[in-house]
């Protein structure tokens, strides 16, 4: 199987892509009864977040993740898509988590079951079924724009809804790593990330838990990645997978940056379980 260099991977797309699209999209989610992420803003701060994504080695750290929501009231789960429901059928306590989506597809409405106690973060460019999923439980929905045409939608959402406290948040192509941005701003400074893998599994699993969606979103086309540096260690994963793991360490190095410069507190970072990304971090490949 032929191995490629990250240097060959584009950077990711908007799904939605017009202006008018994601405005769209927004204007729907801003006219519900949703409260801002604004009411959130460093409300953690103190706190521990164990981030979850649903790579299949979340399987193996499930464990480790409830014990130390045991050991500490100071530990808050930060959940991704499936992973929300996944984890709470494990036995989480939905009074310690919180729970992310922005993925604008329509079947996502399906990725979450609403759940009394647990505090929705839900970017702007969800579909409008997803967002018709959390009718009667708006007090537990907290919104946030995950805006792709930056001074445009500012501009127009301003004037539209003066009365809204609207907070733009960027990030990088996947929910893992815009969470991060996320949990920033609500005050973590200290961030465990479970499910990253960014490679498959055993039996050529994407994640930790059954993920029936359309093939073609998967991008199910396996390959293997050398970050580079005369490695030749590979990962069965794919373009989607392969691209979340080169911008980890463009984000993270963002971040570094900007606390060198002041410009934002530290922030720490460790990552739990197996998996493309695990090794790179623990071997330094992308040094």
């Amino acid at each position: 199987m032929e191995i490629v260099p990250f240097s060959e991977l584009g950077p990711g797309q908007g799904r939605i892509g017009s202006v008018e699209g994601t405005l769209d999209r927004a204007r729907y989610a801003l006219s519900l009864d949703f409260r801002s992420l604004y009411e959130l803003l460093g409300k953690y701060k103190g706190y521990k977040a164990i981030v979850c994504g649903g790579g299949p080695s979340l399987q193996d750290t499930i464990g480790d993740i409830k014990r130390q929501l045991r050991l500490s009231k100071k530990v808050v789960i930060v959940a991704l898509n499936m992973t929300h429901d996944w984890l709470l059928d494990r036995g989480v306590d939905p009074n310690r988590m919180l729970a992310i989506m922005i993925d604008p597809k329509p079947w996502v409405s399906k990725y979450q079951r609403p759940t009394l106690g647990v505090k929705y973060l839900l970017g702007s460019k969800l579909h409008k079924e997803t967002y018709d999923r959390f009718k009667g439980y708006e007090d537990q929905v907290y919104l946030w724009q995950t805006w792709e045409h930056r001074d445009e939608e500012i501009d127009v959402l301003s004037k539209e809804f003066p009365r809204k406290h609207i907070i733009h948040i960027p990030g990088y192509s996947t929910v893992g790593l815009r969470a991060l941005n996320v949990c920033y701003e609500v005050g973590f400074r200290d961030l465990e990330l479970h499910g990253y893998d960014s490679s498959y599994g055993g039996g050529h699993r994407t994640h930790a838990y059954a993920k029936n969606v359309p093939a073609t979103d998967n991008m199910d086309s396996a390959m293997l990645v050398d970050p580079g540096g005369g490695h030749h260690r590979g990962y069965d994963t794919n373009v989607h997978m392969a691209r979340q793991l080169k911008e980890f360490f463009e984000c993270t190095d963002g971040f570094d940056k900007e606390t060198e410069k002041r410009q934002r507190q530290a922030l720490r970072i460790t990552v739990a379980g197996t998996g493309a990304l695990q090794y790179c971090v623990a071997s330094k490949w992308y040094a």
